[in-house]
């Protein structure tokens, strides 16, 4: 079966393997249950009706849940950093779908993560993010700053708190 996918803007490749390797997770247990199903068809008949998933691809999507394919050959395929990232957030739902962590789904999760971080400085990741919402706070405070009212007791106090360096919201 060949991979439509090119016939879409909307849908890419990468997205699409990125749903059969989610899919995987289903399977880890040993039995796709019926709440797993439920929920990937739910989406994939959303993807065919919004997203540009194409008939074909459609169903492959179906036929991989009931034939199992393997996770890292799917992982590997997935060339899209966005669609990467999504993968454990989307497995992880997947993993909790039927009401319970298998010990199989738990490793899964963990050797997907640790297959997905492999290489990249988690450090530097979380300092660039911490810096990033800080900018954007300062930026927030500033829009609501030019907002507070610079006359009476509210504009004293605004002052003061200037003067005094202190930030009410600390």
């Amino acid at each position: 079966m060949s991979l439509d996918a090119a016939n879409s803007t909307h849908f890419s490749i990468s997205k699409l393997y990125m749903w059969r390797c989610i899919i995987t997770m289903a399977h880890c247990d040993g039995l796709v249950h019926e709440s797993e199903r439920q929920y990937l068809t739910q989406i994939f008949d959303n993807m065919r009706a919004k997203s540009g998933l194409s008939q074909e691809n459609y169903i492959l999507l179906m036929s991989d849940l009931s034939d199992p394919q393997d996770t890292f050959e799917m992982l590997s395929r997935i060339n899209e950093p966005a669609y990467r990232g999504q993968v454990t957030y989307f497995a992880r739902l997947l993993a909790y779908k039927d009401g319970n962590l298998d010990p199989s789904e738990a490793d899964l999760l963990e050797k997907l993560h640790g297959h997905i971080t492999e290489g990249l400085d988690m450090k530097a990741i979380k300092q660039d993010v911490a810096a990033e919402v800080k900018r954007a706070q300062h930026e927030i405070d500033q829009r609501n700053d030019a907002l507070a009212p610079q006359t009476g007791l509210s504009g004293l106090i605004h002052k003061l708190c200037d003067v005094f360096d202190i930030d009410l919201l600390d």
